[in-house]
């Protein structure tokens, strides 16, 4: 069941709802938030909750008006979604429902429509981890920032930027990934200039790209959502042409000692299969930095350069 989301203001959740207008948007995603509940609740009470149940559950909320009343077999064809159009007052049950047992917030309700990315966040959030306690959204806020990687390759240096942003309510975290290439005959000297790419000279490697790399074709950008919880930590991206998919699963975090923030973070970066198996790129570390070096980095670099073979 989710927790209670902290900060969200007293409301009467029936008159909330009953100003509310029965979009074939919201229907669908009240049902798919239903659908979602009852799963939950029979892994949680090993299989015992029937549509019956369920209905005895939704009538009995003390915000749900006593006169308002369905059987079983509506709420069965509600969560099939039959042909038969659901009935308002079942449709607003179920709403103050999920509302009162806070597995929904008027959050969710507001962006159910409005961002394909956030209502997928939500949904995938809900699914990995019902917590919305404080200690949930802390952890959320301690893993926004911006984040960089640096890879080197033949005549080839690679700049990773991820950003990630908390939002409260609905707590999803958003994320975008920002990759250019850079062509340099200088990767040694950057390396060695650099101590091997530490984080604390992560400065002086953007200067150095500048003065001694030209950046190689366009910039390539993805965007998506994280979830973050007590057991996973995993981003989803899609580039801005809503092709490739890149994922991001995380195994290791680390914290600063004195600000307590995310500092750093190692993933398995899976960019699609292939007939070989080689999916993904082992130890993918990003380091968080300071505001002042994401601007930096995310300033041009020199003027595109023709890409070889073109």
């Amino acid at each position: 069941m989710k927790g209670e989301l902290v900060g969200e203001p007293a409301v009467d959740n029936q008159q909330f709802v009953l100003g509310l207008p029965l979009t074939g948007t919201l229907v669908d995603f009240l049902r798919a938030e239903l659908l979602t509940y009852r799963a939950v609740m029979r892994r949680k009470d090993f299989g015992t909750w029937t549509d019956s149940t369920l209905t005895d559950a939704i009538l009995g909320c003390p915000a749900v008006p006593d006169d308002w009343q369905f059987g079983d077999e509506t709420l069965r064809r509600f969560l099939k979604n039959s042909a038969q159009p659901p009935g308002e007052q079942m449709l607003r049950a179920v709403a103050i429902f999920l509302l009162e047992k806070k597995w929904i917030t008027r959050g969710d309700i507001g962006a159910h429509d409005k961002d394909p990315v956030l209502r997928a966040g939500i949904a995938l959030q809900s699914f990995f981890t019902s917590d919305r306690k404080p200690k949930t959204l802390d952890f959320h806020k301690e893993l926004g920032g911006t984040y960089i990687r640096y890879g080197v390759l033949p005549g080839r240096f690679v700049r990773t930027v991820l950003r990630i942003s908390a939002h409260a309510d609905p707590p999803v975290l958003r994320v975008s990934q920002r990759e250019n290439v850079f062509r340099t005959s200088a990767a040694e000297r950057i390396l060695q200039e650099t101590l091997g790419l530490r984080p604390q000279l992560f400065r002086k490697i953007e200067n150095l790209l500048r003065s001694h790399a030209q950046e190689v074709g366009t910039t390539r950008y993805a965007f998506g959502f994280a979830v973050a919880g007590p057991t996973i930590v995993s981003a989803f991206l899609k580039n801005e042409l809503g092709g490739e998919a890149v994922a991001y699963l995380v195994d290791a975090i680390g914290f600063g000692e004195s600000d307590g923030l995310a500092g750093e973070f190692n993933a398995v970066r899976y960019a699609g299969w292939s007939s070989d198996g080689k999916t993904s790129e082992p130890t993918f570390r990003m380091q968080r930095v300071p505001e002042d070096v994401a601007e930096l980095a995310g300033q041009v670099s020199a003027a595109p350069a023709e890409e070889e073979g073109s």
